[in-house]
């Protein structure tokens, strides 16, 4: 995981600004938004974990959840 993280962020890392504003391959979307989307998913994952190892609730948590699905 470490190492794909890595190699995402050296191709980050030399994009222009424009490339970043430039369309996606997803309709209305630029290489922004799903490089943001992809910055928060990281982060809630992180705090997930974090969560887990002190054995509370994570921050997407919600109660019954888990029976509504």
């Amino acid at each position: 995981m470490f190492a794909a993280h890595r190699r995402s962020e050296k191709l980050v890392a030399g994009l222009s600004d424009q490339q970043v504003a430039d369309a996606s391959g997803l309709p209305g979307r630029s290489r922004g938004h799903v490089l943001a989307h992809l910055g928060h998913s990281g982060e809630l994952r992180a705090a997930e974990r974090e969560f887990v190892s002190l054995r509370l609730p994570g921050p997407g948590y919600r109660p019954g959840l888990r029976h509504a699905v």
